[in-house]
Order: structure tokens, then C-alpha cells, then sequence
């Protein structure tokens, strides 16, 4: 049985004031078949329209004003089926919403209004008017257009994000940092870029990645469970095979650790669960472990640590982790 469209989840996130819950909702029911991923994009299309007809809150107006301004060519009875349920959809949606929208009789008139998502101790999941999901890590920033216009889609981002890109042949999809760019069609990849940090580290899941320095024009084609690092040093970037398999581990904390240290576990916790985790104990820190942690809490990990090491641990004032 397929689930209803969550309206009311769609509207909160389009407002960007959705729950985690609320979000989750969202992406599983996107993720339920392709029709949805369809509907979905027509949706965040519907919310881009600018400069509304006059809002009246009844679906069937809605849909007829819709209606009389699309062109059904050469479309398959099925096809056209589905894109007239979408439309429906999003009809219903702007009732909800109480919006309005520009409909040219030469076809839909997008803006060009750029938006800026940061986060500070939290995780958030954007969705890009292409399609396209941004996991954005804490203390990061992105910057992006409401539609991709022209001929590329081009983004900023200060700090880390996974990206799903949505593969569009016809137009590239550009990130931006201040040293260095991504270019891609559509893929899945890792990207870090905080400010503080003396390098830039592109890790690929799938697809093919150019990344690429600002300053000197120097590039690798990157192919998946590669990485391409630049360093900030001296502007050059390297690449290589992907030896960290905890690299997306502070988005989905899973972690895999083969016989390393103390001191390396808790390096790999503090940066995916954003908390600062110090050892006092320069023996407990060189000592080696082979464990992976499943999806759990920061606290039921280090009860685990503690039971396996025999150490002792308390949260300071400024919440930090003390190791003893």
C-alpha cells in the first residue's frame, strides 16, 4: 500500500521550519517509487512561481488555472495521466499553503532569488529545486539559487556535505569554496571544506567527480571510493584510494574500526557526533581496538569504550568528554 502524500510535512519543509520527523516523513515518501520523486520536483516548481494570480482557496479552481496554461503535445496517455495527478498535487498544495503563482501563457516564469542555509550544532537535509539532496554537516553554509537558470547549477558551501546529485546532462552541477571547485552530472560524493582546516577533502561514493583548485587550474577526475585532498599550503591537490571507511560516519554513525588506537576512535566520535572528547591518559590512548558501532548514541558508545578499556569518563561544564 503506498503512503499518502504528507501536504502538511511538504509545506513545513518547503518553509524550512519542518521537524526532523516531519522531514523524515518527507524522504521516506519521496523515496517510495519514481512517481513520487516526479511529483515531488513538480511540487518545489509550483513553490518557485512568482507574482501569483489572486489566491482562491478551492482545489478545482486551482487545477483549472493550472490547466488552461499547460500544452498537452505528444504525450502518452500514461504520461499524461501522471502529470496531470502531479499537478493536482500541487494545486492542492498551494491551498494549503495560500499562495499564488505567475503562469505566462509562454509557460512558467521562475525567480532568480539566491538562499543561504547555515547550520550551528545541527545536521540538516536540503532539497535543491533540480532535485538534488544536500546533507549538510554542523558549522557549515550553503548557498544556492530558489531554480538553476542558464546552463549550470552552481552552489556554495563553507564546512562539509554529502551530496545526491541529480543527473542532468545538459547542465553541469558546480559546487564552489573559496580555493577549490566540483564539477559533476550526476553523483553522490563527500565534500569537506571547513576554513580552519589546512586541506579540502572530496570523497566519491559514486559517479565521476572533477575537482578542481581555483588558483591554479590543477585537476583530478575522481571515480568512487576515491578521494582528491586539496591542501591550502601550497594550492595542489592529490588523489587517492579511500583508506577511511568512517568518512560518512557523521551522517549515518556507522563506524568500522580495525585495530586502531584509542586516540584515533575518539578523533572519529568527536568529529561526527560534534563534541570535543579529550583523553588524559597517555597508555589508554595508544591502546588499539577492533569494534563497529551501529547507528547508536554518543553516550552508549563510550559505556561500550569504557566496559572494553576499563576507563572512567565525565562531561565537563563546557560539555566536553574527559577520558581518565
Amino acid at each position: 500500500m503506498k503512503t499518502e502524500i504528507p501536504y502538511n510535512n511538504i509545506v513545513k519543509q518547503l518553509r524550512k521550519d519542518a521537524s526532523e520527523e516531519e522531514m523524515e516523513s518527507v524522504r521516506l515518501w519521496i523515496e517510495e517509487s519514481e512517481d513520487h520523486r516526479k511529483l515531488y520536483k513538480q511540487m518545489l516548481k509550483t513553490w518557485k512561481l512568482q507574482d501569483a494570480f489572486a489566491f482562491k482557496p478551492k482545489k478545482e479552481e486551482a487545477w483549472h488555472k493550472l490547466d488552461q496554461h499547460l500544452v498537452w503535445k505528444d504525450v502518452k496517455q500514461d504520461r499524461r495521466i501522471f502529470l496531470r495527478r502531479a499537478l493536482q498535487a500541487c494545486a492542492i498544495l498551494i491551498v494549503i499553503l495560500g499562495i499564488g503563482f505567475l503562469l505566462k501563457p509562454t509557460g512558467f516564469i521562475f525567480g532568480e532569488k539566491m538562499l543561504t542555509f547555515k547550520t550551528t550544532n545541527e545536521q540538516k537535509t536540503i532539497l535543491l529545486a533540480d532535485g538534488t539532496e544536500v546533507f549538510l554537516n554542523r558549522n557549515s553554509k550553503l548557498s544556492y539559487p530558489e531554480v538553476f537558470n542558464g546552463e549550470k547549477r552552481q552552489v556554495r558551501i563553507t564546512g562539509e556535505a554529502f551530496f545526491k546529485v541529480a543527473r542532468n546532462l545538459q547542465k553541469p552541477f558546480i559546487i564552489k569554496t573559496k580555493k577549490t571547485q566540483t564539477q559533476v552530472l550526476g553523483t553522490s560524493f563527500n565534500l569537506r571544506a571547513y576554513a580552519h582546516e589546512p586541506s579540502e577533502v572530496l570523497t566519491v561514493t559514486t559517479g565521476k567527480v572533477v575537482f578542481s583548485s581555483l588558483s591554479n587550474k590543477q585537476s583530478v577526475i575522481l571515480t568512487p571510493n576515491q578521494v582528491g585532498t586539496y591542501l591550502r599550503q601550497d594550492a595542489n591537490i592529490n588523489k587517492h584510494q579511500l583508506s577511511d571507511p568512517n568518512y560518512m560516519a557523521w551522517m549515518t554513525k556507522i563506524f568500522v574500526f580495525d585495530n586502531q588506537t584509542l586516540q584515533s576512535i575518539v578523533a572519529s566520535l568527536s568529529s561526527a557526533y560534534g563534541t570535543t572528547i579529550e583523553i588524559n591518559n597517555e597508555r589508554l590512548a595508544k591502546e588499539h581496538l577492533t569494534t563497529s558501532f551501529n547507528v547508536m548514541k554518543l553516550d552508549e558508545v563510550l559505556i561500550i569504550l569504557s566496559q572494553t578499556l576499563g576507563f572512567e569518563y565525565n562531561i565537563a561544564e563546557n560539555e566536553k568528554i574527559i577520558i581518565k
